[in-house]
């Protein structure tokens, strides 16, 4: 399909409509005899193949046809601008050559190594840092060498998909690049920007070898050092991570240049995957970089001249390029704590209860969030947060002084997160619905009209992790929301997900439509082949259950244990378990039956049962 390159013209468009018409066309009739099919409208399996193959032969190449129409849909919103390029031009968000930094570890530490044996020599010679020089030339020119070796590697593979001619044109016309704030750049400028971040990047880590190569005189420490915390550093560059931040995330260059990247999932529903970050922030790293590269190289040519008054800078040196490479450390403190959603919340010193609020016909009004110190006693003026008429609050979680809660409005139908900062009980929205009605942007060029799917914003679960909520919608999706930013990104979908929580090494635990849990953790794997209806998770373990037993699996292996001849489960917290059907199990396996009446659940080890607004804890006697 080569022939629909380049700028698009009334043959060039009219060919393509009429293309996709024709691969509609056939999908349609392909459809139809799968549907007639699936209803025994045909007596044999030669009558369905017969029929099957008199759709026309675009049908094999329908995914193709889409693509292009795609590309068209989008380069036609701006014919002046942009220009029909192939989808999979990908030459210039290749990643990173770990082949190459793994090289430049090593080779800068042992060319920089500093051996005891040669300290005489050192102070005798009068050309030591000149040596110095020539070593760091010689450091460089290879690194610089290797650099350029890759870049016309990448440079080709992109010639070939697009063609030479085709390099000036703007980079916006490569879809990866759509929404790039260097609009008014050409693909070959911006792949020039890119490789020089890429080099600045690698010279960042050639000097930290070198300073550690320098200040340690120890040369597997040098090498190993460096890689291992590059190499992770990178691993953990994310679009929901903050670690582009760090000087380190330089050698991946693209992701500095692409903008904001969007997605379209299967029902339409328009996803924000990725936010770049601001182009003054890839300026502030180059020169941050420069800086630390600029003062290891300084160090070492100093060490070289064997002025004991080194030592006096030295160990500060290190310790200022040490607080830039962890500049892209987050700037708030987040626990890694896991914390699930339930009717209830507490910290150490408060307790959180969410009430409704009815008028004289029983009708909700409203909803507050009551608070109770750890004797159970009402605490006056508690009423932390009065949400406007129609707004019912369904499930709350405490988490590194904050209390979240997401709530629905019966009027709107609009369902919304909140935070609340406990110390001086400001509150936050987290994440807003969308206006079914507004316009969102795709790529900054096609504009989608009422593309949201309802279900994707329904909540009936909440979890938190590090600095995410993870929220279980009716679409039986998983998605992400940083609560510092509010972006939102699809985690998982499922055929059904009856409900789901989080363990305390991140990993998401669920019971999919066959019952069987699930733990994802960047892939799925089914953790025991048994049904079951719920999932809790506790410390070290998530317990499975269902209307008559309950087990428990170890977050790490998975190894299964019969927890109790108890179903129903469905809070548990150190051991302890609460059961729907009133039955309470301590930590040694021991159960008790306990009145239904109210509301019952867990709190720091201790059964507490609501009743309105009254709170009193239950004593049990076990057997």
């Amino acid at each position: 399909m080569d022939k629909f390159g380049g700028k698009l013209n009334d043959e060039k468009e009219a060919a393509i409509i009429s293309l996709h018409n024709e691969a509609e066309t056939a999908k349609t009739m392909q459809d139809r005899i799968i549907e007639k099919n699936a209803s025994g409208e045909y007596e044999t399996v030669e009558a369905y193949f017969a029929e099957l193959g008199k759709v026309p032969e675009i049908i094999t190449k329908y995914d193709a046809v889409q693509l292009l129409f795609r590309n068209y849909s989008r380069v036609s919103t701006d014919k002046e601008h942009l220009v029909m390029l192939p989808s999979d031009a990908k030459g210039m968000t290749c990643g990173i050559e770990y082949i190459l930094i793994i090289f430049i570890c090593y080779i800068s530490a042992v060319m920089c190594y500093y051996e005891r044996k040669y300290k005489a020599v050192c102070i005798s010679s009068t050309n030591a840092v000149k040596g110095s020089f020539c070593r760091l030339l010689a450091l460089f020119s290879v690194i610089v060498l290797c650099w350029i070796c890759f870049a016309v590697i990448e440079l080709f593979s992109i010639i070939t998909v697009i063609g030479t001619e085709n390099l000036f044109v703007g980079v916006v016309s490569l879809q990866a690049f759509a929404n790039t704030p260097f609009k008014e750049s050409g693909i070959l400028a911006v792949f020039i920007m890119i490789q020089l971040t890429k080099l600045c990047g690698y010279l960042l880590i050639s000097a930290l070898c070198i300073l550690l190569s320098t200040l340690t005189k120890n040369l597997p420490l040098s090498v190993f050092v460096p890689l291992v915390i590059t190499c992770v550093w990178v691993y953990l560059f994310t679009p929901e991570s903050v670690t582009f931040y760090s000087p380190f995330s330089l050698v991946l260059g693209s992701p500095y240049f692409t903008g904001d990247c969007y997605f379209i999932d299967t029902h339409g529903s328009l996803l924000l995957m990725y936010t770049a970050p601001d182009t003054w922030l890839l300026w502030l790293l180059i020169f941050i970089s420069l800086i630390i590269v600029l003062v290891s190289l300084i160090i070492f040519i100093k060490s070289n001249k064997c002025n004991i008054r080194k030592n006096h800078f030295a160990l500060p040196a290190l310790l200022l390029s040490v607080a830039f490479l962890s500049s892209g450390c987050s700037s708030h403190n987040i626990s890694d704590e896991a914390a699930n959603g339930a009717v209830i919340a507490s910290n150490s010193t408060n307790i959180y209860v969410p009430y409704i609020i009815t008028d004289d016909d029983y009708q909700v009004v409203g909803r507050k969030i009551t608070v109770y110190n750890q004797n159970l006693d009402l605490i006056e003026d508690s009423i932390i947060h009065d949400i406007t008429q129609g707004k019912i609050t369904r499930q709350i979680l405490y988490s590194d002084g904050y209390l979240y809660f997401y709530t629905n409005d019966t009027i709107t139908d609009s369902n919304d997160i909140y935070k609340i900062n406990l110390s001086d009980y400001h509150e936050e929205c987290v994440f807003a619905e969308p206006d079914t009605n507004e316009i969102n942007m795709y790529l900054d060029i096609v504009k989608i009209y009422g593309s949201k799917n309802p279900d994707d914003y329904d909540i009936r679960g909440m979890s938190k992790y590090g600095d995410e909520l993870y929220i279980l919608t009716n679409s039986n999706k998983i998605f992400a929301v940083n609560v510092i930013t509010g972006i939102r990104r699809l985690v998982l979908e499922e055929q059904y997900i009856h409900c789901f929580c989080m363990s305390n090494n991140g990993a998401i635990f669920y019971i999919n439509a066959d019952g069987n849990p699930v733990c994802f953790d960047n892939e799925k794997k089914i953790v025991s082949d048994r049904v079951f209806n719920n999932v809790c998770a506790d410390g070290e373990y998530v317990y499975c259950t269902n209307k008559k037993v309950t087990y428990r699996y170890k977050v790490s292996d998975f190894s299964e244990e019969k927890y109790a001849d108890v179903g129903e489960i469905y809070q548990v917290e150190n051991g302890k378990a609460l059961s729907s059907n009133g039955i309470y199990i301590s930590e040694y396996g021991k159960q008790t039956k306990i009145s239904e009446e109210g509301n019952l659940f867990l709190l720091d080890g201790k059964i507490v049962r609501q009743n309105g607004e009254l709170l009193s804890f239950v004593e049990v006697q076990l057997f």
